[in-house]
C-alpha cells in the first residue's frame, strides 16, 4: 500500500483512498496525478483536479506552506506564487491552491540540459524572478530552515569521499556567519519545480520549503540539479563548466539590484553558494539519495558515469 503514517496511532493512510476521498467530498475530477507520490514512498501527493464548474486546481496532501508565505498569491513583474483556496492541518495536511498555466522550465529546456547548463534567456527570467523574490519576501517571518549545522551534517557524510575533508571544515567553520544568515528562499528554486507561463513570467510552484536560508540558496538549486543530468562525457570538460559559472555569476551581478545588500554579493559569496552545493551533491553520492536513481547513479547505476560525476 501506498500511504503515510500518522504520528497519534501509527495508522497507516493510503493516499491514494485519501484522494479519491477529498474528490469526493469537494466535487472534484482529478485530471492528473503527479509523481510527487512515488518520488516521497507515499508521504505526500499532488493531483491536478477539476472542480464543478470546471475550473482547474492542485490538491496537495501530506504538506502544506508556511501560512504566511503569500496565501492570496502574489502577481509580480517577473514572478507569480498561487494563492492558497482551501488549507487544513489535520493528522493528515492539505491544501487547495490555485492552479497556474505553463511548462516547467526543465521541459522548455531540455537541450542545454544535457550540458548541464541553462538557455542564456531562461537565465535571465529566473534572475529577475530571484531578485524580485528577495526584495518582496524580505519582510515576511519565515522559519529558518538553514545554519552552518546542516552543512557540517552533510558534510560529516560526505567527507568520506573528499580529498582534503580538514580544509573543508576549515572553510565551513570560517564563513559560518554567511551559513546563518536569513534571506528569503523558495526551496526548491530549480527548472523543475518553476513553470513559464504564457505571458512570460515565472511560476513557483511547489512552495512547501520556503523559509529563510543564505543568501544565493536559490541560485544553487538552479545549478547542482544539472549536474546529476548531464551527459557523462561533460563531467571531463571542467574548464568548461567553469566558465559558464562564471558567466553565470556576471549575470547574477549585473542584475543586482542597486541595494547596497545585494550589490555586496560578491564572487567569494558566489563561490561559498557552489561550494555549500558541492558538500550537498557528495553528500547524495555517499547517501545514495533516491533522485540519482533517475540519471543512471544511484546503487544500480552505472559504475563508470557514478565515478565521472564525483570527480567533477
Amino acid at each position: 500500500m501506498t500511504g503515510i503514517e500518522t504520528k497519534e496511532k501509527n495508522e497507516r493512510i493510503d493516499l491514494n483512498e485519501l484522494r479519491l476521498i477529498l474528490a469526493q467530498q469537494k466535487e472534484f475530477k482529478v485530471i492528473e496525478i503527479f509523481d510527487t507520490i512515488n518520488k516521497t514512498s507515499g508521504e505526500k501527493d499532488v493531483s491536478l483536479c477539476e472542480n464543478k464548474n470546471g475550473k482547474k486546481l492542485i490538491l496537495r496532501i501530506g504538506e502544506m506552506r508556511p501560512l504566511n508565505f503569500f496565501p492570496n498569491g502574489f502577481k509580480g513583474q517577473h514572478f507569480i506564487i498561487p494563492k492558497i483556496y482551501e488549507r487544513q492541518e489535520d493528522k493528515i495536511p492539505y491544501e487547495i491552491e490555485e492552479y497556474l498555466q505553463g511548462k516547467l522550465v526543465s521541459d522548455l529546456d531540455k537541450q542545454q540540459s544535457v550540458t548541464g547548463k541553462i538557455d542564456s534567456q531562461i537565465i535571465k527570467k529566473l534572475l529577475a524572478a530571484f531578485w524580485e523574490f528577495q526584495r518582496v519576501a524580505r519582510n515576511i517571518n519565515l522559519e529558518q530552515k538553514f545554519e552552518k549545522e546542516k552543512i557540517l551534517k552533510h558534510f560529516d557524510k560526505a567527507k568520506s569521499l573528499l580529498d582534503n575533508p580538514q580544509i573543508i571544515q576549515k572553510l565551513i567553520e570560517q564563513y559560518g556567519n554567511f551559513w546563518n544568515a536569513s534571506y528569503p528562499s523558495k526551496w526548491k528554486f530549480a527548472t523543475d519545480n518553476l513553470i513559464i507561463i504564457p505571458d512570460g513570467r515565472i511560476g513557483f510552484i511547489d512552495n512547501v520549503g520556503a523559509g529563510l536560508r543564505y543568501f544565493g540558496y536559490d541560485l544553487g538549486w538552479l545549478l547542482w540539479p544539472r549536474w546529476v543530468e548531464m551527459e557523462t562525457k561533460r563531467f571531463d570538460d571542467v574548464k568548461d563548466h567553469l566558465q559558464y559559472l562564471e558567466q553565470f555569476m556576471k549575470q547574477i551581478r549585473n542584475t543586482a539590484p542597486s541595494q547596497m545588500e545585494f550589490k555586496n554579493f560578491d564572487n567569494k559569496k558566489f563561490w561559498l553558494v557552489i561550494f555549500e552545493r558541492l558538500i550537498g551533491n557528495i553528500y547524495d553520492v555517499a547517501c545514495n539519495t533516491r533522485h540519482l536513481n533517475d540519471w543512471g547513479m544511484g546503487k544500480d547505476g552505472e559504475n563508470k558515469r557514478k565515478e565521472k560525476h564525483l570527480a567533477f
